[in-house]
């Protein structure tokens, strides 16, 4: 157990040192590259790092409302796409009635809406909010619908023979298949939901670090531009790890049974 622990935890820092690394040749070869160009549009690592610092409280109010809008396009979309995902998995007439729907519209880029969307619903957090949960929704349901249709026919003909309901099949068999198509469909989101941010927090917005960026770049400030943008990733980031934690508690059992 300890052994196997160990080499788990050293594993983990092993992947942490070889970013650390990666990061460092990155910066080095940025830095580099800006002092033989000389561009104002392309500043050097150290001056965003100082500008980062400077504007660290001003970066930290935008980073906390953009983490706030992340978190609930994410929730919503995990709370309808995800459960309709299971339900169609497991019900093969309303896989019939609601795959096609969701496969129609999932490759539609729902950003050209975002004009329709701001004239219906205004240029409050209403409009980023159902933007970004248009997005997700679709995503999710793939994932998780595909993930869920995985369980094996006999798994269910052993089920219904020990007198199993739907309920039952879909509490412990379709949810405990689908977490980590949950998990993995979270991941998926975060970063596709700071994505569509940047685009939703420029059109209308005082706030968050879609509108930090824009505005910082039309008063030509490039350094903070890129310390934004630095944000923005940290908030990314964050994101993966927190569910790579949740990963790593929703997918025990599969360890456990790959132990045994």
């Amino acid at each position: 157990m300890n052994v196997r622990w160990n080499a788990s935890g050293f594993a983990r820092w092993g992947r942490w040192n070889v970013l650390l690394l990666e990061l460092l040749v990155f910066v080095l070869i940025w830095e580099w590259v800006a002092a033989q160009l000389g561009e104002p549009a392309l500043p050097p690592p150290s001056a965003v790092l100082r500008e980062f610092w400077h504007e660290r409280a001003i970066l930290w109010r935008h980073l906390l409302v953009s983490a706030r809008r992340v978190l609930l396009s994410v929730a919503f979309s995990i709370g309808i796409g995800a459960p309709l995902a299971i339900l169609a998995a497991s019900s093969p007439k309303l896989d019939r009635a609601l795959s096609p729907l969701f496969y129609f519209f999932h490759p539609v880029p729902k950003v050209v809406f975002l004009p329709i969307l701001l004239l219906l619903v205004g240029l409050g957090e209403d409009s980023k909010l159902l933007l970004m949960t248009a997005i997700l929704v679709f995503q999710i349901y793939v994932i998780v619908r595909d993930a869920a249709k995985q369980v094996p026919a006999q798994t269910l003909d052993s089920m219904a023979s020990l007198g199993a309901d739907r309920w039952q099949l879909l509490r412990f068999v379709y949810v405990p298949v689908s977490l980590p198509a949950i998990v993995t469909a979270l991941k998926v989101s975060v970063a596709i939901a700071i994505a569509v941010l940047y685009i939703a927090e420029q059109t209308g917005s005082l706030e968050g670090l879609g509108a930090y960026i824009k505005n910082q770049f039309q008063m030509v400030q490039y350094a903070k531009v890129y310390s934004g943008a630095l944000a923005m990733s940290a908030l990314g980031l964050a994101g993966f790890a927190l569910l790579s934690v949740l990963e790593s508690r929703v997918t025990r059992w599969q360890r456990i049974e790959l132990e045994d």
